[in-house]
This record gives structure tokens, C-alpha cells and sequence, in this order.
């Protein structure tokens, strides 16, 4: 038992390094290339990646979750892993070729993207490289070290690479090629590393396999999709009301918010949701054990966070710059913001859906994205930035409030439990 407690705590700790990395290189490279390449080429980067990253969220489709829990419950019954892994490869593949054609309609029908169309193709390889990771096959058998190591690697690459080829406006082609690449290499990498360790066998390409992949991924993905388009919405909101500066205020503080939540969710729930996934068709019991000191351990961490964001937000302004100054206030105001993100990602995922309420999870998505869609339009009218954040506020906190009630009807109190209850 001390073994299996220590290799979640390592799965822990990797995925923090990698959750890190993913932050800190793009903090790193960010005043580099702005200056380097100047605000013109450095848009054409962000609007490719930007583009990249939707297509991303079409190719994951919720696997990220559905895949682990599966393989996790599965772990023991060779054959249906192996189903699993394969069918969610090419339910991955089959997904990525419907992108691609997506993309080059896009290209071919809107002006702006057909001028930057060579940028667009060399970020779309992401998608792909990204698709090809099986991160979620290593977290389902609690072995995430190797691909840690491996992305954590080809990943900090990118910053030399940036620095030593990147000298110039010019070089923005340069740049795209070299933030893909590293992503592709590491996937390919990282998928023939599967093989290495497990003897999986080749399944061929099955309709039906990729059709129950699928289906097991769909809650999430529409929890996904609602997620995205009532965030993005809050800034599109803002902008009928308020000023440029304004909203580049409220973006850099909602990003600061949910990087720090980011930070520890991420990590804590990608390696604790498929061990209670797998606990939960052994020992309820434990899996409850687990989960309960998971949200109280997390919420501790995370308060002590919200506190030195508090504090010393004025020293994250001192970085951004004199010009960011007057957004002291509303950092300030969403210091809270981590703190109920969190811990709503944690009652939703190692909470909900490690147990299996998929259906819950997505309708509390379904409903607090359409409530926050009323509230910020009120509030934004009325309060400006301020009133967006304070929408933002109020919606993670009714995910959170709900997420905590549905965990404790259906999941902790038929079990004679309750969160505070002895650990």
C-alpha cells in the first residue's frame, strides 16, 4: 500500500514538472519573441496557435478522461486495454483527418487566414503530434515517468532552439517550425515508447470501437466545448463595453487565476482520477478515502495560494509592466478565482467522473454555462471589467457548489460518509 501511495505521489510530482514547463516556456519565450519578431509576425504566431488549439480540443474529445478511467478500470484484462488503447487511436485519427479538411476550408474561405495559410498548415502538425501522445494510456497504468521525461526534454529544447535561430521578423516561419516540431517529435516518441514496455498487439481498424470510444467521451467533450465557449465569451461580452485596456486587464488576470489553479489541478487530477476510477470497482471505500483527502489536501494548497496571490500581486504587476498597473485592483478581486476552480475540477473529475456520473458532471457544466451567459451580461453592463470578474467569480462558485452537492448525494453520503469525515 506504501508503494502504490508513493507511486501516486510521484505521478504527482511529474505532472506538476510537466504542467510547469508548459507555463514557464511560453512566459520565457513570450518577451523574446515579441521583441524579436515584432507585433505583426508575433500575431500571425498567436492566430495559428490559437487555431491549433481548437482543432486540439475537437482531436481530445474528452479522452483525456473517458481513456484513462477505462484503461485504469481495465488494467488487468489485457486484451480490453489493448481494445481501448487502439480504439481511441483511431477514434483520435479519424477525428484529426476531419480537422484537417476543416482547416483548409477555413484557409481557402476566409482572406486573413488564407494569407498566413503556410503558418496555419505548420501549427495544424501540433494537432496531429499532440493526438499521437498517449499521455492518457501511461496515466490509466500510473506509469506517467518515461513520457514525463520524454515531453519534459524535447519540450525544454524549444527555448535554445528559439533563442539560436530566431533573430529576426523574418524568422517567424522559423519559430512555428520549431514549437511544432518539438511537439511532434516528442509524440512519436512517446507512442513508440508504448510499445516498448507493452506487448500490445495490433487491432485493426474497427467502426464500432471507435464508436464506443466515442460515446464514453461524449459528456465530456460537450462539458469541454461548454466550458470553452462560456469563457471566451466573457471577454467577447466585455468588448461591447469596455476598452481595449480594460480587456487585456481582465484576460492577463483570468489567465494569472486559472494558470495557478492549473498548476495544482492538473497534476493532482490526472494522477489520482484513474487510481480512484480503479478503486472504485475493488473497494468503494478506499476510492472514497482517497478522494476525500484529495479535495481537503488540494484546498489547503490551494488557499495558501490564493492568499500569496493576494499579497503579492503587486509583484506579478512589477513584471507585466508600468503599464499594467491599474489592474492591481481586479487581480486582486479574482485572487479567490483558483481556489473554486480547483477544487470544482476536483469534485467534477476525481469526484463525479472517476465514480462514473458522467451525466451529472455535464449537466452542472450545461447549467452554469448557461446561467454565467445572464450574469455577466448584467454584470459586465453594469461594472464594466470589475462586473466580468465577479461574473467569472460567481460561475465557478456555483460549479463548485454543485459539484460538492451532487459528490455528497451520490457519491459519499450512500456510504454513511462526509467530506470532513476522519481520513
Amino acid at each position: 500500500m506504501k508503494t502504490k501511495r508513493n507511486t501516486t505521489i510521484f505521478n504527482i510530482g511529474y505532472l506538476f514538472i510537466l504542467q510547469a514547463l508548459n507555463f514557464i516556456i511560453p512566459l520565457l519565450l513570450l518577451p523574446y519573441l515579441l521583441k524579436t519578431l515584432g507585433p505583426e509576425k508575433f500575431g500571425i504566431i498567436s492566430l495559428a496557435q490559437a487555431i491549433a488549439a481548437y482543432f486540439t480540443l475537437l482531436v481530445d474529445f474528452g479522452f483525456n478522461l473517458s481513456a484513462v478511467q477505462r484503461i485504469a478500470v481495465n488494467r488487468n484484462n489485457v486484451d480490453e486495454m489493448f481494445r481501448i488503447f487502439w480504439g481511441t487511436m483511431y477514434a483520435k485519427a479519424s477525428i484529426c483527418v476531419i480537422c484537417f479538411f476543416l482547416n483548409v476550408i477555413l484557409i481557402y474561405t476566409v482572406k486573413e487566414f488564407y494569407a498566413i495559410k503556410e503558418v496555419i498548415y505548420i501549427f495544424f502538425s501540433t494537432v496531429i503530434g499532440l493526438a499521437i501522445v498517449p499521455i492518457w494510456f501511461f496515466q490509466g497504468v500510473e506509469r506517467v515517468k518515461l513520457v514525463t521525461i520524454i515531453n519534459v526534454t524535447i519540450r525544454i529544447l524549444i527555448l535554445p532552439l528559439t533563442f539560436i535561430f530566431v533573430k529576426k521578423p523574418g524568422d517567424y516561419y522559423i519559430s512555428a517550425i520549431i514549437q511544432s516540431a518539438c511537439i511532434v517529435i516528442s509524440g512519436i516518441i512517446s507512442f513508440c515508447f508504448v510499445f516498448r514496455y507493452y506487448p500490445i498487439k495490433l487491432y485493426r481498424f474497427n467502426i464500432k470501437s471507435i464508436l464506443i470510444e466515442v460515446k464514453e467521451s461524449w459528456p465530456v467533450f460537450v462539458s469541454n466545448v461548454a466550458i470553452n465557449i462560456y469563457s471566451s465569451s466573457f471577454v467577447i461580452i466585455l468588448s461591447f463595453y469596455s476598452s481595449k485596456t480594460a480587456i487585456a486587464y481582465y484576460s492577463t488576470s483570468d489567465k494569472i487565476a486559472r494558470a495557478l489553479a492549473s498548476l495544482i489541478l492538473l497534476p493532482v487530477t490526472q494522477a489520482v482520477y484513474p487510481k480512484i476510477s480503479y478503486l472504485v470497482t475493488i473497494n468503494r471505500a478506499k476510492a472514497i478515502h482517497l478522494f476525500k483527502k484529495t479535495a481537503i489536501v488540494a484546498s489547503l494548497i490551494l488557499l495558501g495560494g490564493c492568499i500569496m496571490l493576494f499579497f503579492f500581486s503587486s509583484i506579478i504587476i512589477n513584471f507585466l509592466g508600468a503599464s499594467y498597473y491599474n489592474m492591481l485592483p481586479l487581480l486582486k478581486l479574482m485572487s479567490i478565482a483558483p481556489l473554486l476552480i480547483c477544487m470544482g475540477g476536483i469534485f467534477g473529475q476525481a469526484g463525479l467522473l472517476a465514480f462514473g456520473d458522467k451525466k451529472g458532471f455535464r449537466d452542472i457544466i450545461l447549467l452554469c454555462g448557461s446561467v454565467s451567459l445572464v450574469v455577466v451580461l448584467i454584470l459586465t453592463m453594469l461594472f464594466k471589467e470589475y462586473g466580468t470578474a465577479i461574473s467569472m467569480i460567481i460561475t465557478e462558485f456555483l460549479v463548485l457548489l454543485l459539484m460538492y452537492r451532487r459528490c455528497l448525494k451520490y457519491i459519499l453520503r450512500p456510504v454513511g460518509s462526509s467530506l470532513t469525515g476522519n481520513l
